[in-house]
């Protein structure tokens, strides 16, 4: 199956109007319509948005569903789910998004460097 490239100066069609897109940056797509009306898009919400398709040429494959992590077998989502919990806690000091008001000391991105912070983990038992 052909599929159509979007790159700036492609038209598409997207929420009931025909656009052009004008800058791409990162995952965000600026698209301006032929009014003049602007509006800067996530490209994985564009694609996926069942309305999106590229003006003459062939839909892009559609992007699977958010919440595909529902999909799992439930051992396999809580062992990604506990996997988070870690990465965040490397990531930020904290294991959940609310709860704490202090980071542990050793995972503490104030006082400790990425490195130290990832062979804390490596050595953590929680």
């Amino acid at each position: 199956m052909t599929q159509a490239i979007v790159e700036v100066g492609t038209r598409l069609r997207y929420d009931r109007r025909v656009w052009t897109l004008a800058v791409l940056e990162g995952a965000r797509a600026t698209l301006v319509s032929d009014e003049g009306t602007s509006a800067v898009v996530l490209l994985p919400y564009l694609f996926a948005d069942p309305s999106f398709e590229v003006e003459g040429g062939p839909a892009p494959a559609r992007v699977p569903p958010f919440g595909l992590l529902e999909a799992l077998p439930v051992e396999v989502r809580e062992r990604a789910l506990a996997w988070q919990r870690h990465v965040r806690e490397v990531e930020t000091g904290f294991p959940d998004a609310v709860g704490q008001s202090r980071p542990r000391e050793e995972f503490d991105p104030a006082t400790q460097s990425l490195a130290q912070r990832e062979q804390a983990k490596a050595q953590d038992r929680s």
